[in-house]
């Protein structure tokens, strides 16, 4: 990303750069010199991926809306989601030669529960979203002395306390279903034949008995009946959207702000509109 807002490029022809020059220079004459590396960062993850399916946020410091209420309205009632509470510390590193109140591409480094990950944030802004790779993986302690050992610096370190609310899987529906309730089969009335359903002397209608009633509605035909009434069919809303609310306060800046987050554009914009953000975001990462 910081390559396509420098360079003016296409993500396709970037991204073919990688894959063509890059990558292929890496394996040539870098991947050797890791044998004699002072500092080796080792992982797994795909390069790409980040950048293929990025995450869409949407921050607001309309804090005050995030109630219980909206909370489980948005995710079809109060037993569809978890909420858990967060504390991490947040190491935020400049890079070499760059200008702290321009730069876009800090590397910040977090500490939760004595577990550190380095995390990737060039993050893009098509308004008024926030759009970032989140790439991210687990390190050492060291890897903090030995960054700062070629030349990176601390510019701030973060004490955040955040409350998470996401769907509980469990929960999810699997979709719509062709299954329909039956009702057991009425015993034969009085004088009928078990075999042909009909009695002597009787017609059609009075040996139709009573109509079956109808299905009950399940929670989730309610809860999505609700939403359609409220936010119309359109809204991009569903119950099994796949997105999560976080809620940051930041100890000693006396500020926080909501967060919402997801890989479907349109789901995150519609989770928005639910919890009334709109005209409210803020399209600037920490």
């Amino acid at each position: 990303m910081r390559d396509v807002s420098r360079s003016g490029k296409q993500p396709q022809a970037i991204i073919q750069q990688i894959s063509e020059t890059v990558y292929p220079m890496y394996k040539a004459f870098i991947e050797p010199d890791l044998q004699t590396a002072h500092l080796r960062i080792v992982n797994t993850f795909n390069p790409f991926s980040g950048f293929q399916d990025p995450v869409f946020i949407l921050k607001s410091d309309r804090v005050e809306n995030i109630t219980n209420e909206r909370i489980a309205a948005l995710f079809g009632g109060p037993d569809r989601y978890v909420k858990e509470h967060v504390e991490t510390h947040d190491i935020y590193l400049l890079p070499p030669g760059e200008d702290p109140e321009t730069c876009n591409t800090w590397l910040r480094m977090r500490n939760r529960e004595g577990i550190y990950s380095l995390m990737f944030e060039e993050w893009l802004t098509d308004d008024p979203f926030v759009i970032s790779p989140r790439i991210s993986f687990d390190v050492s302690v060291r890897v903090l002395g030995g960054l700062m050992a070629l030349g990176y610096e601390i510019g701030s370190i973060v004490r955040r306390s955040s409350t998470h609310y996401r769907h509980l899987p469990e929960m999810k529906k699997s979709g719509s279903s062709n299954s329909t309730l039956t009702s057991p089969m009425p015993s034969p009335k009085k004088g009928a034949s078990p075999y042909s359903g009909t009695r002597s002397g009787s017609t059609d209608a009075d040996n139709a008995g009573p109509p079956a009633p109808p299905a009950p509605a399940s929670p989730d035909d309610v809860a999505e009946e609700s939403f359609d009434k409220r936010f119309g069919t359109s809204s991009g809303w569903s119950s099994d959207s796949q997105f999560a609310v976080k809620v940051d306060h930041f100890a000693g800046l006396e500020r926080a702000y909501v967060n919402i987050q997801g890989r479907n554009r349109d789901e995150v914009a519609a989770a928005g509109r639910i919890l009334g953000l709109d005209n409210s975001y803020i399209a600037q990462s920490y």
